[in-house]
């Protein structure tokens, strides 16, 4: 691929000129502008997108960096800020990180590819974040703190020490619980795990490994293949606690398919109350965040676009968004449904 010198070298022209003639300026004319045209052309030139974007300093794009954009419980997220993006007229790209491939997501990062970025994931490093954030390239963090200037944490405080499903299942009977862990990367995987056995401490219940299973990822199939593990024990269990809806409904299909009636031979919960929990047979019982969500997304992309955009108006509206978002609550709220069997 060919540059502007080599243009200049082969029509021993100065570079300015090429530039000049490339990107249409009126100071030079129309024949040297179709010469120039015609040689680029030629030598198979193409416009460098990164130093036409830096030129102008500004991208009008809003880059969201996730590990796994297909699971449900992104998918929701992804269109609340989108639609927010687009109501300010900027565009919105998301990059993942899937199986631990980062590369592309840090480059972007540190060519700063977009006005600013929105990082929903563990797999991006605190020093990548650290070295590249500044006042005109802002960051927000979800979901796990990182320290440093320009660098905004949200919904990485979590005051609840046990599980919320877990306690709705000790209260409604149940003692023998299996836990299923999803993807060793989802910031809400360890969490999870800790407050189950946090739960089982408050009810003096000895934590037992070999009720313990490890999907490796979130979606439904791994739900469905870990299942497989768990059938034989189920007449030794009173209920199963999967760490995500997703491998929750995976489950839930598995064993009705082998004749497994639930809440009646096992009860059943989740975490994290995706749509498509609610539409399950029976509906499942989880946990989640209220529905004023979307307000949330929407401030973080106002908030972030207020940066961006510096002016006296801004300004205000910056430091009025960022004491909302501070404020902000992020406890998930326990949603009983009929996958969870009274046993009292």
């Amino acid at each position: 691929m060919s540059s502007i010198k080599d243009i200049a070298k082969a029509l021993n022209m100065s570079v300015s000129t090429i530039s000049l003639a490339l990107n249409n300026k009126p100071r030079v004319s129309k024949e040297t502008r179709e010469l120039v045209l015609a040689k680029a052309k030629e030598l198979n030139y193409v416009k460098n997108g990164l130093a036409a974007d830096l030129k102008r300093k500004k991208t009008d794009l809003i880059l969201f960096i996730v590990n796994d954009a297909s699971r449900s419980y992104f998918s929701s997220i992804i269109d609340q800020l989108q639609k927010s993006t687009s109501a300010f007229g900027y565009d919105f790209l998301i990059c993942t990180t899937y199986n631990n491939h980062t590369s592309t997501a840090e480059r972007f990062i540190k060519e700063h590819r977009a006005d600013a970025v929105i990082i929903y994931t563990s797999t991006i490093s605190d020093s990548i974040i650290q070295e590249n954030a500044n006042e005109n390239f802002p960051i927000i963090i979800l979901g796990r703190k990182v320290i440093g200037e320009n660098i905004y944490c949200y919904g990485y405080q979590d005051y609840s020490e046990t599980l919320e499903t877990t306690d709705y299942l000790l209260q409604t009977g149940h003692r023998k619980i299996a836990f299923v862990k999803g993807s060793s990367v989802s910031l809400g995987t360890s969490r999870t795990f800790k407050k189950y056995q946090e739960s089982l401490k408050r009810y003096h219940l000895e934590y037992d490994e070999n009720i313990v299973f490890d999907a490796t990822d979130s979606s439904y199939q791994h739900g469905y293949e870990i299942t497989k593990k768990i059938l034989p024990i189920i007449p030794s269990i009173d209920a199963i606690q999967y760490s995500t809806d997703d491998i929750a409904i995976g489950g839930m299909m598995y064993l009705q398919e082998k004749g497994i009636k639930i809440p009646e031979d096992i009860s059943i919960v989740g975490r994290n109350n995706i749509p498509e929990s609610a539409f399950t047979s029976p509906p499942l019982t989880t946990s989640g965040k209220t529905n004023d969500d979307h307000l949330f997304y929407e401030s973080i992309v106002h908030f972030l676009i207020a940066s961006v955009e510096k002016n006296e108006e801004n300004t205000i509206v910056r430091e009025q968004l960022k004491k909302h978002l501070d404020k902000c609550n992020h406890q998930f709220e326990l949603i009983i449904r009929n996958s969870v069997k009274l046993r009292k």
